[in-house]
């Protein structure tokens, strides 16, 4: 009867104990879900000049009136022309342009 009795109570607080540390668990995921957020920042154009140039390729050169313009495309899609008062001027393939 007495080892009855000592594999009940050890049942028991193997019950208690796991009971316990599975709340204790529980409260830890829950501190941690309530936990102040980090907020995501980025180093931006001000910090990393990287992130303030990008390549501008050129799509087309026109001469209208004696005047050169070579027409670019940049790497968002944005377009941008540069101009030349001189009609055989040449245009350079690509360079670094502003965002």
């Amino acid at each position: 009867m007495s080892n009855i009795r000592f594999q009940y109570a050890r049942i028991m607080i193997l019950t208690v104990a796991l009971a316990m540390g599975g709340t204790l668990a529980g409260m830890v995921v829950s501190t941690d879900a309530l936990a102040a957020a980090k907020t995501y920042s980025s180093k931006g154009s001000t910090e990393n000049p990287r992130h303030v140039l990008e390549k501008c390729r050129l799509k087309k050169v026109e001469v209208v009136d004696g005047v050169t313009m070579c027409i670019y495309r940049s790497q968002t899609g944005r377009k941008v022309t540069m101009s030349s008062e001189d009609p055989s001027a040449g245009c350079q393939k690509q360079f670094k342009c502003k965002r």
